[in-house]
């Protein structure tokens, strides 16, 4: 129950964000096309196996996009949510840890 209200409050307070900066959701292509080189940063990072998390599109801001990787329900635990920030100009990606 606390991963949903977890969820929930980054889903409301990404929506604000998005809209004070310009921001949309991720297109499914964009997505497709860069999801195989952020899974494999992510997996080299050594958080989580990858076998256990969902990866789901996150927001398009211009410079950057974010991927959202979350535990699997059965793996679920506070805190095991990450955003995997790409800077499309450089192709640089860092992990933003979950609370």
């Amino acid at each position: 129950m606390k991963s949903i209200v977890v969820i929930a409050a980054i889903l409301i307070n990404g929506s604000c964000f998005a809209q004070t900066n310009n921001c949309h959701d991720m297109s499914r292509r964009f997505f497709s096309d860069r999801l195989p080189e952020v899974r494999e940063f992510f997996r080299k990072s050594g958080r989580f196996r990858l076998d256990r998390v969902n990866v789901s599109p996150g927001f398009d801001c211009g410079d950057t996009a974010d991927f959202l990787f979350e535990a699997k329900p059965e793996f679920n635990n506070p805190g095991f949510h990450w955003i995997v920030e790409l800077t499309k100009s450089t192709g640089k990606m860092v992990i933003i840890d979950g609370i």
